[in-house]
């Protein structure tokens, strides 16, 4: 598995998330706009800038991919306010989004965006307002994309799509109610895993191999040389 791209969301002043980094952007919203989610120097994390509607962004520096994990550590309040991941955005409006949702009996939630966004599957986990850390893949073809979604380490929340897009780039995603703290709902230490796993060459396996023996014929049968 290799580590594709990592952003600790470090910035000098308070900057949109879609000019950040100045000069050539990692970020482009899929829902949202200019400042809607920014990242505050004050404490180096994405935050929601609007209130009443989910934010996405998705990673630019990222080709589409497949397979995919993204990881962050993310706010959850009950107002409710809360950070989110997002994988295999195929463009604006296609992809799926996790989130914690403290406000919600089953507060573990998996939602596909599609021109509007619906909610796939829930849980329950027992989790309470604070910081969390959030693991979200996708992995499989388009007919069966199987999504894992992991808090904490805990019992993870799946849901198989059978009519998935095939590919996507990876992402954040957050949303702020009216009267939320100022500053809630960040995101933080976001990265990306393609999820592939190296398969050693010839020369390693043989190297890997314990050393054969020369045999000699005896009487009684087979020894190596020196038994």
């Amino acid at each position: 598995m290799t580590v594709l791209f990592t952003d600790s969301f470090t910035v000098g002043a308070d900057t949109n998330i879609d000019a950040h980094p100045a000069g050539t952007p990692n970020w482009a919203y899929c829902r949202g706009s200019t400042s809607n989610l920014r990242i505050l120097a004050a404490d180096d994390r994405v935050s929601p800038n609007s209130n009443g509607a989910t934010l996405v962004a998705r990673c630019t520096a990222v080709s589409a991919l497949a397979d995919q994990k993204v990881t962050a550590v993310c706010d959850a309040l009950v107002n409710p306010v809360y950070g989110g991941l997002a994988v295999r955005y195929s463009d604006t409006t296609r992809g799926y989004l996790a989130q914690v949702e403290t406000s919600q009996a089953n507060e573990l939630r998996i939602r596909e965006d599609n021109a509007g966004i619906t909610l796939l599957a829930s849980a329950d986990r027992g989790l309470t307002d604070g910081t969390h850390n959030l693991e979200f893949s996708a992995v499989g073809p388009a007919d069966n994309t199987l999504l894992t979604f992991t808090v904490d380490g805990g019992t993870p929340l799946t849901f198989t799509d059978t009519t998935a897009p095939a590919t996507g780039r990876p992402g954040i995603s957050s949303f702020r109610t009216t009267g939320s703290p100022a500053g809630s709902g960040w995101i933080d230490d976001f990265a990306v895993d393609d999820l592939v796993t190296g398969i050693p060459d010839q020369w390693n396996v043989q190297q890997a191999l314990p050393a054969r023996r020369p045999y000699r014929i005896v009487a009684d049968g087979m020894r190596p040389p020196n038994a």
